[in-house]
């Protein structure tokens, strides 16, 4: 089994066009569990992921 996670940041965007709005900045959080295996002579692969965006 394999866990991995993976943090990402955001700056802020404050060059914006006229049409459009500043964004903050924010920290995103990605954490996947996988595993593989074998039954009855076939191959199978499991992933699952998930976002977590703190606030």
């Amino acid at each position: 089994m394999r866990v991995r996670s993976e943090w990402l940041q955001v700056a802020r965007q404050n060059r914006v066009a006229e049409s459009e709005s500043a964004a903050p900045g924010h920290g995103m959080l990605n954490v996947g569990v996988s595993d593989r295996g074998q039954m009855n002579g076939t191959s199978w692969q499991l992933y699952r992921k998930r976002l977590v965006i703190p606030s």
